[in-house]
């Protein structure tokens, strides 16, 4: 995305989903692209002048700074969009299904009869910042 472009879609006000799903079919990554971007330039205030360079843009890292949502689920969701986004980029497909599979299964588990968030993180592959990530073996050994 030329930097033109990221202007042009900056500018760019969408009056409603409908003006949103055509410009999203007619330009498929347009809209990844300005995220990584507008990612890119808040993390470390770097402008993007290639597409190459949006590789190497970590989505997990400026979630971790600057996404905008203090909620424990909604960071959770935020971080885990993130590290799939992240995988995707880095072409780890495989990595980001087993991140999206594992926070289905846990969604379905917290919400089931007997059900809690807490017993769900535990099928979890991504851990909220403060959160200590620690081996199943050593877990057991605390409780």
């Amino acid at each position: 995305m030329t930097m033109e472009e990221q202007h042009r879609l900056h500018q760019t006000k969408f009056r409603n989903r409908a003006e949103l799903m055509t410009f999203a079919a007619r330009h498929p990554g347009a809209l990844s692209a300005f995220f990584l971007t507008t990612c890119k330039q808040q993390s470390s205030g770097g402008k993007v002048s290639t597409r190459n360079e949006l590789k190497n843009v970590s989505t997990v890292a400026w979630a971790t700074r600057h996404a905008t949502v203090t909620d424990v689920r909604d960071i959770k969701e935020v971080l885990t969009l993130c590290a799939i986004m992240d995988q995707i980029n880095q072409d780890t497909l495989p990595t980001a299904m087993d991140i999206a599979s594992q926070r289905v299964l846990a969604i379905q588990k917290a919400k089931c009869k007997g059900g809690s968030w807490e017993k769900a993180g535990n099928v979890e592959l991504v851990v909220p910042p403060g959160e200590m990530q620690t081996a199943a073996g050593m877990q057991k050994l605390t409780m």
